[in-house]
């Protein structure tokens, strides 16, 4: 990969202190210039690396193409003095070391690099520098004397924003539908800059196009409704007037237009397969198919495939761990470096040092200097300590003295009365700062953070930033301190990191809540309205801890890959019941009281859940997928709610465990022994079950081969005939039972092979008894009982 591919890739900068430098080019001879002179000059760059060329969004789609590059191109050209071009074209052409440090040169030259706060801007710009000279040089179709170059006469050095922001260059970011963060982060100019020159030309940004074309969407009503009506698709609408979905969709429902069921878009998995491999994400699709992205994610959701960023989640896993991360941490590596060396991006990176609960040195700094109040400082200041002094004393730079030593005596005032003032008095107080200038209405960050400050006012009504903030804010609103200034107090920083602390728990309540509803739908879905009534009962609020502590042990308990759902929503059941200490808990904690005198909480709960769905029953009804014969024996018999509950689990744990067709297996819940009621069961069963359906019965022949006996439900009722209920019980069962074995001598009981001169038949016998079970055909399908009282 050679430099040019790695410059656009990457973004790379090392932390380098510039040297002072304050000779000047000879303008004769370059080589009369000494080589310490020359490398003075351009240390700082020879140590900042690569240069970086273009800034990447995700998926490496680079926001600086050649178009944007042109642009930038033409406006830097003509403030390029043609000693520039004789210079290299007689000196360096062929000395690529000697070349990069006269470009930097000439670009500190021309160039107010005081007011430099990024060593990014001096990389993009000697690289564009170098380009444009060597373009030109290299054309042998323009004049040698370079005349076809209208050259500006410049008095004083060129602000760097001056420079990059032209009317053309805002233009032509905006058509490609970036932001003016996106234009800040490509030029790397501040927002302010952005935002000031776009009002000085007249250029508008997307979101207030868009905004404008929401706003118009009323001047075409009639015409909106009737396209819809007629069959548009809101898509179609969508991309008609370039607004979202959402907005057409809004506007068709104020209209009293009712909004119909989208056909899902005609896509085949392969034409998506060549999408994703392409590098498409799901809105380059939706603009592709003429649909929604959502409609893209939802095929893709169908179909199990993922898009190139849903696949790379979680990637960096196994190289991000938070050994590394400390490691990384402990040599003073920031964020892009880390990023750098694990070929990761920076909100990955971010991410990962936030749940793992590490901070990098910047961080650290921050949260150590924001401890550190305002007072201090000029405490010290007013002791006699010189700026540098107290820089030494706090360990932070000269800068920061300065600011918090300034906002400290102007504050002093504004920060009293604001103490004294209500919460609603603040917010006003915000609200009108922030439409006194109309910079800082525009300013997205600033008003996301005034926004969270106005709707946090209660939590953060103690802390001592949030006065010093709305201070700065006032000062700002009448352009007592520059917007980067305000950016730089520390009480400002204190509310980006509370602010990020709060978006950061915004992202993981959203995530609880997708989990959450992932599970109710699955409740939903299942036959358990025990546990889905009691998740609807404890859905997460975002301002109530409990409520998220209750959210996560739900989700915890059931995503336990060891539990059952029946152990999950027994588990579930008792602590949710624990909370509220009431006659039925005491009640399931006897039951669940074992041999040992431990409580099972799981039993305990078996039985808090039959409660619920034995009081549902007799209330409204619903059976909740359990035997409604059996809940009515219950009902008709009308037991003691313990007793009633008790033989609940009892049918529980039949329905649950045991094969429906084996009248064994069901005797051994409920024994008719034991009184009417079991006989009760027994009855509702026969009827219901047993006689309905053939039980399939394991046997081993006699050469050793494993087949399969069928009981027939034929025979089974002709049991039930011949010897009424309850007699036809022990026939049944005994026939059951016997039928697992073959009959290998006389007096056994089972399976027996019989045949005469004629035909060949299975039965069943049972030693003593004399009556049989044949199979009508030669297999071991039995459908015919042969009582001895014919």
């Amino acid at each position: 990969m050679d430099l040019k591919d790695l410059s656009i890739k990457y973004n790379l900068s090392q932390k380098t202190s510039a040297p002072q430098f304050r000779g000047r080019l000879p303008k004769n001879n370059i080589k009369s210039m000494g080589d310490a002179a020359i490398k003075t000059a351009s240390a700082a760059a020879a140590a900042l690396g690569i240069a970086s060329i273009a800034l990447a969004k995700s998926n490496d789609k680079p926001l600086m193409d050649e178009n944007i590059k042109s642009v930038l191109k033409e406006n830097i050209t003509p403030h390029i003095s043609a000693e520039t071009y004789f210079v290299v074209r007689n000196n360096f052409m062929n000395d690529t070391v000697e070349l990069d440090k006269y470009i930097e040169y000439e670009v500190k030259k021309y160039i107010d690099m005081h007011r430099f706060r990024n060593p990014e801007k001096l990389i993009l710009l000697k690289d564009l520098f170098k380009e444009i000279v060597l373009e030109r040089i290299n054309n042998q179709t323009l004049p040698k004397d370079f005349s076809d170059i209208p050259f500006l006469k410049q008095d004083r050095k060129l602000n760097y924003s001056d420079l990059i922001l032209s009317k053309k260059l805002l233009e032509t970011c905006v058509k490609k539908g970036m932001s003016f963060n996106d234009i800040a982060s490509l030029t790397n100019c501040h927002i302010s800059h952005v935002q000031a020159k776009a009002k000085e030309y007249g250029v508008l940004s997307q979101k207030l196009v868009y905004r404008e074309n929401v706003k118009n969407l009323s001047n075409y009503t009639d015409e909106i409704v009737n396209e819809y009506e007629n069959g548009t698709s809101i898509e179609k609408l969508m991309q008609k007037y370039n607004v979202s979905v959402s907005s057409i969709t809004n506007f068709l429902k104020k209209h009293g237009v009712k909004i119909r069921e989208q056909n899902f878009v005609n896509i085949t998995e392969d034409e998506l397969r060549k999408c994703l491999n392409a590098g498409m994400t799901t809105k380059e699709m939706g603009e592709y198919f003429s649909c929604c992205p959502q409609t893209i994610a939802n095929k893709l959701a169908k179909l199990g495939l993922k898009t190139k960023r849903q696949s790379e989640i979680g990637k960096y896993d196994d190289k991000l761990t938070k050994e590394n991360l400390k490691a990384c941490i402990e040599k003073g590596m920031n964020i892009r470096e880390i990023a750098k060396l694990y070929d990761s991006s920076r909100p990955t990176v971010a991410r990962k040092i936030r749940f793992y609960g590490l901070a990098t040195e910047h961080s650290a700094q921050i949260q150590r200097l924001a401890a550190i109040d305002n007072k201090e400082f000029e405490k010290c200041f007013n002791q006699g300590m010189s700026i540098l002094a107290i820089a030494r004393h706090f360990n932070c730079s000269w800068r920061t003295v300065v600011n918090r030593i300034k906002q400290s005596k102007s504050q002093d005032l504004d920060v009293e009365k604001l103490k004294s003032l209500a919460p609603e008095e603040i917010e006003e107080k915000i609200l009108e700062a922030c439409l006194k200038n109309e910079e800082l209405a525009e300013n997205d960050e600033i008003m996301e953070l005034a926004d969270f400050v106005s709707t946090n006012l209660v939590q953060i009504k103690d802390n001592k930033n949030l006065t010093e903030f709305v201070a700065l804010l006032e000062s700002t609103a009448e352009r007592r301190i520059t917007v980067e200034e305000f950016f730089e107090a520390d009480a400002v920083k204190n509310m980006i990191i509370l602010l990020d602390a709060d978006n950061q728990k915004k992202e993981d309540f959203k995530i609880l809540c997708d989990d959450y509803s992932k599970l109710i739908t699955k409740l939903s879905k299942q036959d358990n309205k025990f546990l889905y009534d009691i998740a609807l009962k404890t859905f997460p609020s975002f301002h109530d801890d409990e409520s998220l502590k209750s959210a996560n042990y739900i989700l915890d308990v059931c995503n336990n890959l060891e539990k059952s759902v029946h152990n999950a929503e027994r588990e579930i059941a008792y602590w949710y019941m624990s909370k509220k200490q009431d006659k039925i808990l005491k009640e399931a904690e006897e039951f669940g009281i074992g041999i040992d005198g431990i409580l099972n909480k799981e039993r305990a709960g078996q039985y808090l859940v039959n409660a619920a769905v034995y009081k549902k029953y007799l209330a409204t009804g619903d059976t909740s997928g359990y035997p409604a014969c059996f809940l009515k024996v219950l009902k008709d018999y009308n037991l003691p709610e313990g007793l009633a509950i008790r033989n609940l689990v009892r049918i529980e744990d039949w329905k649950n465990n045991s094969d429906k067709t084996l009248i064994n297996d069901f005797l051994a819940y409920f024994d008719e022994k034991g009184g009417s009621i079991e006989k009760a069961f027994i009855n509702q069963y026969l009827e219901n079950f047993y006689l309905d359906c053939d039980t399939l019965i394991p046997v081993e022949l006699e050469n050793g081969q494993n087949h399969v006996a069928t009981f027939s439900a034929k025979a089974k009722r002709s049991i039930v005939e011949h010897n009424k209920f309850p007699n036809c019980i022990d026939y049944l069962a005994k026939f059951e039972d016997v039928m697992h074995r073959f009959a290998r001598k006389k007096q056994d009981s089972g399976i027996k092979f019989c045949s005469n001169s004629r035909i060949s038949w299975y039965e069943v016998k049972i030693f003593t008894w004399a009556d049989r079970l044949q199979s009508s055909s030669n297999d071991l399908y039995f459908d015919i009982y042969k009582p001895q009282h014919r």
